[in-house]
Order: structure tokens, then C-alpha cells, then sequence
């Protein structure tokens, strides 16, 4: 999960989401590593690990802390509650909300711009962006320091995936 979250991190080419519904969990944090977002009006995006007692990976950990603001991470990873696309675009994770039908072209539109721009530069450019973000990275799959090595689960997680279901 490391390796697969840090290639798309590091993608060096323009990597453009198209949420066409709510991105929970895993689907927020490929929501997180886009260089663009666009989203349903009426898509939610959370990370409800706490609420089912299931610990972060290093990469999306180091990734949410890289592309959220102090307070949104606080919020979503302390809560485990979704948030609305609008809320998201005001956190700054998502850079366009589309009304039905209208996501994959306007995301397809934000492609179109950013592949516009000199691939070198723009590679360098985002490697110089995220360098501090996927430095932390390699160094906790480099190292094996990664918190949730031995897995996500908890002796809690059984307990809460049954009480959040219900």
C-alpha cells in the first residue's frame, strides 16, 4: 500500500481525479495524491479509519499531512466524518465541484490545461513540491518504521467496524 500511494504521489506526469461520488478511506487518500480534483456536487470524502480502529500507513498518513491543511487533517482523521465536496474545496483538496454528469468532462478539461505545460518542467516542478512529503516517505518504507507494518487492525477494529455498521 506504501509503494502503490508513493508512485502515484510521484507520478511525474499530471495525475487528475474525477470524483464522481464520495471518496472514503483509501478513495480519499487517491484523491490526495492528484495534482487536480474535480467533484460531484454532492460527493463526501472522509477518512473514517478511527471510527473502525484501523491505524494510517506512513504514505497516506504523510500524504494527508502534506495536502491538507492543519485543521481539515485534525478534523478528518480525529472524526472519521465526511465532509461535503464544498467543504472540501474550501480545505483546498478539491479544485472544482461539477454538477451530474459534468465531472469527467471538466476533469478531463483540467488534463487537457496542465499536459499543456512542458513536461520537464512541470516533472520538476512537482518533484520539487512534494520532495519533503515523499522523503518521509521512502525513509519510513526504507527504514520499516512504518507504524502499520504489522497491519492496519487493532485488537479495536472488530468491535468498531460492528458498532459503526450498526
Amino acid at each position: 500500500l506504501n509503494s502503490a500511494f508513493a508512485a502515484l504521489y510521484r507520478f511525474p506526469k499530471p495525475l487528475v481525479v474525477a470524483a464522481n461520488g464520495s471518496a472514503i478511506a483509501g478513495g480519499l487518500f487517491l484523491v490526495l495524491t492528484a495534482d487536480y480534483a474535480v467533484a460531484h456536487i454532492a460527493a463526501q470524502f472522509g477518512l473514517a479509519e478511527v471510527r473502525v480502529g484501523a491505524d494510517f500507513p506512513s504514505c497516506p498518513l504523510e500524504i494527508a499531512r502534506g495536502n491538507l491543511p492543519p485543521q481539515a487533517l485534525r478534523r478528518l482523521m480525529l472524526s472519521g466524518q465526511p465532509v461535503t465536496a464544498e467543504q472540501a474545496m474550501a480545505n483546498g483538496f478539491i479544485d472544482e465541484l461539477a454538477e451530474p454528469g459534468k465531472v469527467l468532462p471538466q476533469a478531463t478539461t483540467a488534463a487537457r490545461n496542465l499536459a499543456a505545460s512542458p513536461p520537464k518542467t512541470y516533472a520538476s516542478v512537482k518533484a520539487q513540491i512534494r520532495k519533503p512529503t515523499l522523503d518521509i516517505i521512502q525513509a519510513a518504507i526504507t527504514n520499516q518504521t512504518d507504524p502499520a507494518r504489522a497491519g492496519w487492525f487493532t485488537d479495536e477494529t472488530k468491535t468498531a467496524m460492528k458498532a459503526m455498521i450498526g
